[in-house]
């Protein structure tokens, strides 16, 4: 963070580039320092159609529930992660939240798209979507058809834009721990 602020002290071109990341993502973006034990949001770019994450929590409290968390804890060695995790306790935020301190530490040292930094995904799906999810359930369809439903909603939302990027783009899940589907 320093080198990126000591010659822009209004942090000017972390900002913009931030917000150029956030538009290109279609979601906020986050740059997070764990400094003297703590995790610290230094910047976040958000806006009307890529909103912040609601914090229920402060995420310096829950670095074990959140990826901006996840993150970090992943980057630090063993004795630095574990003074953290002795210092905040493991808070059931939903029902995926990992409070297992072993289980944590494995899915951090675990590297690739699986690893419990990345796994974390929440989006709301269009009306039409939804309800051929829910209409799904309702008929019984097995977790294999659901997921198929909620890979081709979340990759029309997520990654595409609702048709505005990444046309070509297929989803398909490899594995789901926890999916939860709720009306809100």
């Amino acid at each position: 963070m320093e080198l990126a602020t000591t010659s822009d002290p209004d942090r000017t071109l972390l900002k913009d580039s931030l917000a150029r990341l956030r538009d290109e993502l279609g979601a906020a973006v986050y740059i997070s320092t764990y400094t003297d034990g703590e995790i610290t949001v230094q910047e976040c770019a958000f806006s009307d159609a890529a909103p912040p994450v609601v914090e229920v929590v402060p995420f310096s409290d829950t670095g074990h529930a959140s990826a901006n968390g996840k993150s970090l804890l992943a980057q630090l060695d063993f004795t630095s992660r574990m003074d953290y995790l002795t210092r905040y306790p493991f808070v059931p935020l939903t029902g995926r939240t990992i409070t297992s301190k072993r289980r944590l530490i494995a899915e951090l040292d675990d590297p690739g798209p699986h690893c419990a930094q990345f796994s974390d995904a929440s989006e709301v799906l269009d009306d039409v979507l939804a309800r051929e999810l829910f209409a799904a359930r309702d008929a019984g369809a097995g977790e294999q058809q659901q997921t198929v439903i909620l890979a081709h909603a979340l990759g029309h939302a997520y990654f595409r834009e609702w048709g505005r990027r990444a046309h070509g783009l297929h989803v398909a899940f490899t594995d789901v721990e926890f999916a939860d589907f709720s009306v809100g």
